[in-house]
């Protein structure tokens, strides 16, 4: 546990860090050359996964918030995907983000 912050029990975390692999692991599966479809497909599936979990958990403050959308912008690119093309500009997560 995160001290100070105890909504980020190991258990929260670990389920936070398994939606996560999920997607590296699924996108690397589908390889550089799948379509932006299938990829985005993924994004939106862990997306509603955080959502779900924000909701259940309530973890997602404004910071972590910023920090989760960073990253998975980052994700985004290195799977072959601009962020800026989606939600205006916000990146692929604001498509379905709730936190």
């Amino acid at each position: 546990m995160i001290k100070g912050l105890s909504q980020y029990t190991q258990e929260n975390c670990d389920v936070i860090k398994a939606i996560f692999d999920y997607l590296l692991g699924k996108l690397c599966l589908l390889g550089e050359k799948a379509s932006e479809l299938n990829k985005i497909e993924l994004f939106e599936i862990i997306i509603n996964s955080l959502n779900r979990l924000n909701d259940e958990k309530g973890l997602f403050d404004f910071g972590v918030s910023e920090d989760l959308c960073d990253l998975v912008d980052e994700i985004t690119l290195v799977a072959g995907l601009n962020p800026e093309i989606y939600a205006n500009g916000k990146g692929i997560s604001d498509i379905w983000r709730e936190w």
